[in-house]
């Protein structure tokens, strides 16, 4: 713990020893906090006590704020109201990570300068876990009650908000392009053009947007890396809906995986890069996304396997339930 110094990115608890050597011959690190932003300190006790659980809606805060690299926005109304409303300049944003167990919200502010800070943040959990729910209906009456709550925290009559939609609800493609050097619509007609053969639904039904790395070569062979991300209409407008009704204005609609990317770049990847590429694994309650990234380039997966699999595993070998697995995992 001492050897850390005062870097509040990495909380180690008192009870865990740091291996010396870990299974998969990298090293590991449990990332907790975000360290390139100013917290107060009240704020940095909140963010130490749920290690780990902010960042993604740290990262949507800080596309919200135009700080993010990747600006992928799955708005469902995006398309029909056009794309200045979402780019609307704004000096307070709240991200929203609406999860399976619960609503977690960093609020971010941007001076004149362009610096960041933190100033709220908080975890709202649900009446009960998503998974645990069959029926849609009673899913945006579940995330409705969570997020009236949030709004009744942030006392504004509509809070404006950056939303995550769960990686395991949409599809993300990545490849290669040519470097296409003239206009920007020609670049969106190719990756359309590829986005129509990679993702098993017509794209009339479906949101999608992308991202375009700089090129990378040698100088004679250059390619352009794409990050595409789709999910269906329906999906996410069943997503958005519990935050439209509960008054909050959004601001932009942005994968969870991607969320999580925009906040390691600015913590590690903005100022020094080695070229080394590195694995985000963040275990969500009913999936694990897993981002593979350096500051060219990025990769993510969502595996449905998250921590309720752990729960459950633990209520079939021992003589608990699934509720009493959750407190022995968490505790």
């Amino acid at each position: 713990l001492k050897s850390r110094g005062k870097d509040t990115r990495f909380v180690v608890p008192n009870w865990m020893a740091q291996p010396d050597n870990t299974t998969i011959g990298y090293e590991v690190k449990n990332w907790t906090a975000m360290g390139s932003v100013g917290l107060e300190p009240e704020i940095l006790t909140k963010v130490s006590e749920h290690p780990g659980q902010f960042l993604v809606a740290y990262g949507l805060a800080l596309q919200g704020l135009g700080a993010a690299v990747m600006q992928h926005d799955l708005n469902p109304k995006r398309r029909s109201w056009g794309t200045l409303l979402s780019k609307k300049k704004t000096e307070r944003m709240w991200g929203v990570d609406i999860g399976s167990t619960g609503v977690k919200a960093v609020e971010l502010t941007a001076d004149s300068d362009g610096n960041i800070e933190i100033v709220d943040c908080l975890i709202i959990p649900h009446d009960s876990p998503l998974y645990r729910i069959n029926d849609g209906d009673q899913v945006v009456e579940c995330v409705t009650a969570t997020m009236e709550q949030f709004v009744e925290h942030a006392e504004a009559k509509k809070p404006r908000v950056a939303v995550g939609f769960p990686g395991r609800l949409g599809l993300a493609r990545f490849f290669d392009l040519p470097p296409i050097k003239s206009k920007k619509k020609k670049l969106a007609d190719a990756v359309s053009f590829e986005v129509r053969a990679k993702i098993p639904m017509p794209l009339e039904d479906a949101v999608f947007d992308y991202h375009a790395f700089a090129p990378v070569g040698n100088g004679f062979v250059e390619l352009r890396p794409i990050a595409a991300v789709a999910a269906r209409k329906d999906h996410l407008e069943q997503w958005v809906a519990p935050v439209l009704q509960t008054g909050c204005d959004i601001a932009l609609v942005q994968c969870d995986g991607f969320a999580l990317y925009n906040a390691f770049y600015r913590e590690f990847l903005s100022q020094d890069d080695d070229g080394s590429a590195i694995a985000i694994v963040d275990v969500g309650g009913d999936a694990t996304n897993l981002i593979v990234g350096t500051r060219k380039d990025v990769w993510m997966r969502s595996i449905l396997y998250g921590s309720k699999r752990f729960d459950e595993s633990l209520a079939r070998q021992l003589p608990v339930t699934v509720d009493q697995g959750t407190e022995l995992r968490t505790d």
